[in-house]
């Protein structure tokens, strides 16, 4: 039934999705396990299984009609596209939908997906095989103007689409098979065979919980045409711009993506609860300690602002940042220490270290001043005694002050500083 044959379907896989990286359980490594969904899909030929026949009943509302046992024949007047969407679990005895045996498999979940162009027409053009259209349809504007469009090939074209479903214990390489929501949910014992520890095993029943509602048939369900991107690009209610001959791809595509954000939105949601509770139901939490650990750890992308950090680099910052710091509180002590060990020959060199301190060059500025009487000329701190007064002295030149009485200027540039330094301002130019 494929439209490529066995070998032409169009196969879109997750890869392995780790539950705490990816789905956002957070859990240590040994608490971690690994899911995988693979969708196949493929357009199909079904016109040997339609049954044409036109309704004789007048006791029908489709009386007179050509009728088709899997749909109704076009719809004229009716604009936008029909889609139509089944599912079928496997060896579920609970279908709605049974498929042929052309159709059933026993190791996915099969969803069949038809539509109905009704009145669409189209610019170019469509090969297609889901948008075939090839037959051309004359169109008459209001102001008479003559265009001509291409018709759909057919009345209704079909996709089938089988969803797989795999978990992996990441600490010993073992998998499951691929296979159905049902058989996972069935045979627990596949999951017992992974050698799952008590954590991984809940988790990996968590996700379980909600492969079936990831089904190609969710993602397009009651959304109708709205599910399919082509409709994005239809103009004036019936007219398509041309498709490229790939754009059942990205149809399918499109529904992958959406299973595979439903899968983090339920995972989320299971930890903060549903958005609405419909009348008539409960809310029933957690159950088991299992249930709780997940509930308690699920990780979000914060949209708040909140960003994360790295604890390494604050510890790394913090330490670095302190040993410069106390590297250089202790320089001013330290390297004269080292200078005076290695002999005489520094003596000059750690003197003149010294007297370059920022402490060292106001007792010589204070002390040439005849302030203060100063000790610890050598040392990294400088003192005075303990009643001793500095600063700037009575009367100072506001434009130019100096610690000294202001000097006598003779021609020869020469100035000669007087004998005795004036006594302190008592009302605050000294400290």
């Amino acid at each position: 039934m494929c439209y490529y044959g066995a070998t032409g379907a169009y196969s879109m896989d997750s890869g392995l999705l780790d539950s705490h990286s990816d789905i956002g359980i957070n859990a240590r490594e040994s608490g971690r396990v690994q899911y995988r969904k693979v969708t196949t899909c493929s357009p199909i030929h079904f016109s040997s299984y339609v049954r044409d026949f036109n309704d004789t009943d007048p006791d029908h509302l489709a009386y007179g009609d050509r009728l088709f046992d899997i749909m109704l024949g076009g719809a004229p007047g009716i604009t936008d596209y029909t889609l139509r969407s089944y599912v079928a679990f496997a060896d579920s005895p609970y279908n709605a939908w049974v498929p042929i045996p052309a159709l059933n498999r026993s190791d996915g979940d099969i969803t069949l997906i038809l539509l109905a162009a009704n009145s669409i027409v189209y610019e170019k053009p469509v090969t297609d095989p889901f948008f075939a259209a090839s037959t051309l349809k004359p169109v008459i504007l209001d102001d008479g103007t003559n265009l001509t469009y291409y018709a759909p090939y057919s009345l209704v074209s079909g996709i089938a689409c089988m969803d797989q479903h795999q978990f992996c214990n990441p600490t010993n390489r073992k998998c499951t098979d691929l296979t159905s929501s049902t058989a996972l949910g069935i045979n627990n014992d596949q999951f017992r065979q992974l050698g799952f520890k008590r954590a991984q095993y809940a988790t990996a029943q968590h996700i379980n919980v909600f492969t079936g509602p990831l089904t190609t048939y969710s993602s397009v369900g009651i959304r109708g045409p709205n599910a399919l991107r082509a409709s994005e690009t239809i103009h004036n209610d019936f007219f398509q711009i041309g498709l490229p001959n790939t754009q059942w791809m990205t149809e399918v595509s499109s529904w992958f993506a959406i299973s595979m954000a439903k899968l983090q939105q339920k995972t989320l949601q299971y930890a903060t609860g549903p958005p609405s509770i419909p009348e008539g139901y409960n809310f029933i939490g957690p159950r088991s300690w299992e249930e709780k650990r997940i509930c308690d750890n699920q990780i979000i992308r914060s949209t708040s602002g909140t960003t994360s950090f790295s604890v390494l680099g604050v510890i790394i910052i913090l330490v670095v940042g302190s040993i410069l710091i106390v590297t250089s509180l202790l320089q001013d002590m330290v390297v004269p220490l080292i200078r005076g060990m290695r002999g005489k020959k520094n003596q000059y060199k750690t003197l003149q270290y010294v007297v370059d301190g920022t402490w060292q060059l106001q007792r010589l500025a204070y002390e040439e001043a005849g302030q203060g009487h100063w000790s610890g000329g050598a040392d990294a701190v400088p003192v005075t005694r303990k009643d001793d007064k500095i600063g700037l002295p009575h009367n100072v030149n506001e434009k130019h002050p100096r610690l000294s009485q202001a000097s006598t200027v003779v021609e020869s540039n020469t100035s000669v500083a007087e004998a005795d330094v004036l006594t302190m301002d008592p009302k605050g130019y000294g400290s």
